[in-house]
């Protein structure tokens, strides 16, 4: 019905007028959870495949939105990256009119909210630069309510309607019962008896389904069931029986998902990276040396996967998290996170402790930032068009004290105060695309609790050769990274290139303990191996981790 509702008017390659609109408005509404989004983005791929529309548009427009974050987030799209960003409004329409121009466009407005606090007059602007594309283009706004869609001039509207009662309860008695292994029919009957009576209470709403059920199939003894059943939380509400849900998490699994807050709705989450900030934070324990941090932050994950509180993307190899749970984990969170973001200026809690930074802004920086001596976390997502003065980069470490997690963007070259060494609790510190060269003082191998250093795009490394001293570092990820001496870092998991020197802390048997690298390992320079002896020494492959790769090179090009 959507498919046809998007081919239901004439087209012709020309500009509106005054008169017609050159798109038009389709809305998708119904509860939340229900599946809208979904729905939306299925079609979005299906038109992809099609050759009509000639730009495609994907926006989500939060609760408190504002219009000319919304304009900058259509211009980076329909640009490609290219077009001039502008703090004037007028200017950023201008410029986003220029790119729309000539295209019949795809444009989905995802969770667009209509109340007292938005204006008809936001809506309307919200739509003003659209005119300038060709007859025929679409918008499809996928919201709670009709009227929001109605607002927006949507004329064809689509509600997702509830599922009977007995699609409902097939559903969720799937996700509950997901990889159980039981042949005795009595004791499915009974599961089936129990989960019918909790399904009732969950409003018939998909995400609550999948949440509660996820928990169901975690604990699959009676009582667990039976206390479930009649828990006065589950009452018909989604954000409810999410509330519930997360009660049920090990408050470790609890902070690593509140944690999440600190990012963006929709933000593309990596499994990995979010372990490796976690560990950071100290929210990822191991009850004995033997037990692997990563793989008990993997674990954790996992729980938060097979709940549904952190879903895979449709087609990406990365995870995001369901606006309402999202909405949820801020609220559990508290003052702990904050988020700058583009165009949203408030109040920045005095305790926040864990802070992303969408919108650079160097007054809020010098004045707000750098005051709160309680805080652990900035991030700065890459960005061609915000990043840190240096000068403001030595004042952070200079200020605050308690940082454990710092990721930023840097200018062209970069020498990193001697202040970092000061930095006692640091365990992470990524340097994101725009810095060339990277010059670390000695002093850098002081940060004794370091896990992972990672510098993206820099071209050239200044590392001092005590580097070994940071016997923590889990990660270094670099273009290149030689150092001497780099067996005693015996916890470092990945080591792209290891160059055999005739140097002393350069030798083959610097690999003997290594045996925690993962992924492919190019050891270069083998023709610099003095002796069998000094070559059994390195005891490869076996002090390798399995499944690591090893790839030998003699003269540098020879394998």
């Amino acid at each position: 019905m959507i498919r046809r509702m998007l081919r239901d008017a004439p087209t012709y390659d020309e500009p509106c007028s005054s008169i017609t609109k050159c798109y038009s408005v389709i809305g998708i509404h119904g509860i939340p959870g229900s599946g809208k989004t979904t729905l939306g983005q299925y079609v979005s791929v299906h038109e992809k495949k099609q050759d009509y529309f000639n730009l495609f548009m994907w926006i989500h427009v939060s609760k408190n939105f504002s219009v000319g974050t919304l304009f900058a987030e259509m211009l980076e799209t329909a640009s490609n990256g290219k077009g001039k960003q502008f703090s004037n409004l007028d200017m950023l329409q201008e410029e986003l009119e220029k790119y729309l121009r000539g295209k019949r466009f795809f444009l989905v407005l995802d969770d667009v909210w209509y109340d007292k606090n938005v204006s008809r007059q936001e809506l309307d602007l919200l739509l003003s630069p659209l005119e300038a594309g060709e007859m025929g283009s679409r918008v499809l706004v996928t919201t709670r309510t009709a009227d929001a869609a109605r607002a927006l001039g949507a004329q064809n509207l689509v509600a997702i309607s509830d599922m009977d009662k007995e699609h409902f309860l097939s559903m969720f008695m799937h996700y509950a019962l997901e990889g159980a292994r039981i042949t005795d029919e009595a004791l499915i009957r009974k599961y089936w008896s129990i989960g019918e009576k909790i399904a009732g209470k969950l409003g018939r709403s998909p995400l609550a389904a999948r949440t509660v059920a996820g928990q169901l199939k975690l604990r699959l003894d009676f009582d667990f069931w039976i206390r479930t059943m009649n828990s006065d939380l589950l009452n018909n509400e989604t954000m409810a029986a999410l509330w519930w849900s997360y009660q049920q998490l090990e408050e470790h699994v609890k902070r690593c998902f509140t944690y999440c807050s600190i990012f963006p709705r929709r933000y593309e989450l990596q499994r990995d990276e979010l372990v490796h900030l976690w560990m950071a934070e100290g929210f990822v324990k191991t009850d004995s040396e033997e037990e692997d941090m990563e793989d008990v932050g993997r674990d954790s994950f996992h729980v938060l996967l097979s709940t549904s509180f952190i879903q895979p993307k449709a087609g990406r190899e990365c995870f995001t998290i369901h606006d309402l749970l999202h909405e949820l984990a801020g609220r559990a969170a508290g003052s702990d996170c904050y988020r700058i973001e583009e165009y949203m200026v408030s109040n920045i809690p005095r305790d926040v402790r864990h802070i992303f930074v969408a919108s650079y802004d160097r007054t809020v920086f010098r004045k707000e930032i750098l005051n709160f001596k309680s805080l652990r976390t900035l991030i700065m997502p890459p960005s061609r068009y915000h990043w840190m003065h240096d000068e403001d980069f030595r004042c952070l470490f200079e200020n605050l004290k308690k940082l454990r997690v710092v990721q930023v963007r840097l200018g062209q070259t970069t020498v990193i105060s001697k202040g970092i060494g000061e930095q006692k609790h640091l365990r992470y510190i990524r340097i994101v695309e725009g810095t060339y060269d990277i010059i670390l003082p000695r002093r850098f191998t002081k940060l004794y609790h370091l896990q992972k250093f990672a510098v993206t795009g820099a071209l050239h490394y200044f590392i001092p050769k005590e580097i070994a001293n940071l016997v923590n570092l889990r990660y270094m990820a670099l273009k290149a990274f030689n150092c001497p001496d780099i067996g005693r870092l015996t916890l470092l998991r990945t080591l792209p290139v290891f160059t055999v020197r005739k140097a002393q802390g350069y030798e083959i048997h610097q690999l003997e303990h290594l045996d925690n690298l993962r992924g492919t390992l190019t050891i270069e320079g083998l023709e610099n191996v003095r002796s069998k002896e000094e070559a059994r020494r390195a005891k490869l492959p076996t002090s390798l981790r399995s499944g690591t790769e090893i790839e030998l090179q003699f003269d540098a090009g020879e394998s």
